[in-house]
């Protein structure tokens, strides 16, 4: 302490002294995966320090676990690794041993996952058998890893298309050391051939399709569930009529699930077809005919009542061939039988036609008629001789020749006139058609009587009038008049006389009529109403009115005294007819017979005369 005195000495002394135990501070190990030995990962510390002194710190050395064959089990667990101090240190320190904590996790087993069996749809993923070696192996250490192959809900899941990827785990038997794994697996799944129940048919006539039978108790299950599978059913071909021997027609049942279950189709299923009644049609109703003929030939039409095709066969009557029907329209039955193929498919039909037999129209051989006068009408002619026939049968036909026209007066020569044959059987003949018959008919003689031979002169021709003296015959048309001079054999020059004087006429029935005859008389003409001193007498009035001969009430000259004025009644005063302006155009054939009045006024140059009278109606 005295430095002031004393100087500073360094001596050698000899320290006994023993090697320091290190103390190793923070040591850790990263963590480790099951299967892994402790040497796979490096232990680090914070630092290694003298334990006298932490200021001393070592470096260099090594550190190393005591046991290096050691599988460290899963957790977190204290394990000895020795640390060794490096040359320079080795002298001064000891090695030393310290614990450290190695955390292990679970390892994941690399998995070599199976193949599978195919499975068809309705098995359930415990159906699917697991091929080849599936194995499991620790990668750490390539140790095999225990444990079993199991299906996610293997019982319940029924493995369907198109989703065919299912969960395959993998169970390790160490669960303490090991996770489970698994994998999603791609299936075959097969499709299902449906178990199918054809059902019952209904039957069906011949000509209806397939389409037209009735269906029940048709059904189709899975093979392997018996669950319902949803689908329809179809005919191969539901348009075909089948024949009522067939062999049998298939169907097809489609699944609506299409991923997972297969088109079935059936094998000849036996269709029961009936045969068929042919629907029979007139091709013309009715069907026309004469009496004396047999039924007709059938035409007609056969179909099908389902789809109206037609039906070959033959028709028959169902009466001898030789039937003749009587007249009138009636129902006669048929018969068809179906030829050829149609004979297998079609019953025999029967069926009423309507037939309408007319009535026959005899053949006439005609008759003789007797000879007649003219004037007679036919039906004093008789009729002889003569016959008729069917002429569909040739049977004789019983009744009368009668004229057509009985009241004709036939016109004299030989001309021909219509007869008809009235059969007596009226229910199956009609009157014949009408033949013509000659008749032979004389003329008849007629007396002719000359009358209105008295005229006035007025610049005219004046013509006689003719009649029938027996009053039966209208000679108008058929009297042929010939005008002469005076009494003389000389012809005028005109048709008629004009001027006054007196003149021959020579009436005689025209050679081409039906009478015959001749007569002569005077024709007088008169001076004109003119000149005439005392018209009310003078004025020549038709005073007989004779139907068919004379109709008109006539006024002679009535042209010179127009206008005229006309009013006439009949015997009890009644007006029957009147006019004031009168042209001899009274027509009183229609009048009743007997004694009518009448009132006329007349002028004549400037002066009205009146002048009354009778006038009679009288017959033919």
């Amino acid at each position: 302490t005295d430095i002031a005195n004393y100087n500073t000495v360094t001596i050698n002394v000899n320290v006994p002294t023993t090697k320091a135990t290190p103390v190793v501070n923070g040591a850790s190990v990263a963590a480790y995966t099951y299967g892994q030995a402790l040497p796979a990962n490096t232990i680090t510390v914070t630092s290694v320090v003298n334990p006298n002194d932490p200021t001393l710190v070592l470096t260099g050395g090594t550190i190393n676990w005591n046991s290096i064959d050691v599988f460290p089990a899963t957790g977190t667990n204290a394990y000895v690794a020795t640390y060794i101090p490096s040359v320079s240190d080795v002298a001064n320190y000891n090695p030393v041993e310290f614990n450290v904590n190695v955390t292990v996790n679970k390892a994941t087993p690399q998995v070599t996952w199976p193949s599978t069996s195919e499975i068809t749809y309705g098995q359930t993923l415990s159906q699917v058998y697991l091929i080849g070696s599936p194995h499991a192996v620790n990668t750490n250490n390539n140790l095999d890893v225990p444990g079993t192959f199991v299906w996610e809900s293997a019982t319940t899941v029924t493995p369907a298309n198109p989703a065919t990827a299912y969960k395959l785990r993998f169970i390790p038997t160490d669960l303490v050391n090991y996770y489970t794994d698994s994998t999603m697996i791609n299936l075959v799944i097969n499709k299902a051939n449906p178990i199918v129940n054809w059902g019952d048919f209904s039957t069906i006539t011949y000509g209806e399709a397939l389409s037209d039978i009735s269906i029940t108790n048709q059904s189709s299950v899975n093979p392997i569930t018996g669950l319902t599978v949803s689908g329809s059913f179809a005919w191969t071909d539901s348009s075909i009529e089948p024949n009522v021997n067939n062999s049998g027609f298939v169907r097809t049942f489609v699944p609506v699930d299409a991923n997972n279950y297969l088109t079935v189709e059936s094998p000849q299923l036996p269709v029961v077809v009936n045969k068929a009644n042919p629907v029979l049609t007139q091709t013309s109703s009715p069907y026309v005919i004469t009496y004396g003929q047999s039924l007709p030939a059938i035409t007609a039409t056969a179909v099908n009542p389902n789809n109206n095709a037609s039906v070959n066969g033959n028709y028959e009557w169902d009466y001898p061939e030789n039937h003749q029907p009587q007249a009138g329209t009636a129902l006669y039955q048929v018969h068809f039988i179906p030829t050829g193929i149609d004979a297998e498919n079609y019953n025999i039909a029967h069926k009423a036609f309507n037939v309408q037999v007319n009535k026959a129209k005899p053949v006439l051989v005609a008759p003789t008629a007797s000879s007649l006068v003219y004037e007679q009408t036919l039906a004093e002619s008789l009729l002889t001789g003569g016959s008729a026939m069917n002429a569909n049968n040739n049977d004789a036909v019983a009744g009368t020749f009668q004229w057509t026209t009985p009241t004709t007066i036939p016109d004299a020569g030989n001309n021909a006139y219509p007869v008809v044959f009235i059969p007596q059987d009226q229910n199956n003949y009609v009157n014949s058609d009408p033949i013509n018959v000659v008749v032979e008919v004389a003329k008849k003689h007629i007396d002719i009587e000359i009358y209105d031979l008295e005229h006035i002169y007025d610049g005219t021709q004046k013509e006689a009038s003719f009649r029938d003296a027996e009053g039966n015959v209208d000679l108008t048309g058929i009297v042929d008049a010939k005008y002469y001079n005076g009494n003389t054999n000389v012809a005028i020059s005109t048709v008629a006389p004009i001027n006054e004087g007196a003149y021959k006429v020579i009436a005689t029935i025209v050679p081409t009529s039906n009478y015959e005859g001749t007569a002569t008389a005077m024709l007088v003409i008169n001076k004109n109403v003119a000149n005439m001193t005392e018209p009310e007498e003078q004025v020549e009035i038709v005073n007989a009115i004779v139907p068919g001969m004379n109709q008109y009430f006539k006024i002679r000259d009535y042209e010179q005294m127009m206008p005229i004025k006309v009013r006439m009644v009949n015997a009890n005063g009644n007006q029957v007819y009147q006019s004031d302006n009168y042209k001899n155009n009274f027509d009183m054939s229609n009048l009743p017979i007997g004694t009518y009045f009448y009132a006329i006024t007349f002028t004549i140059n400037g002066t009205e005369y009146n002048k009354t009278g009778r006038v009679e109606v009288v017959g033919k």
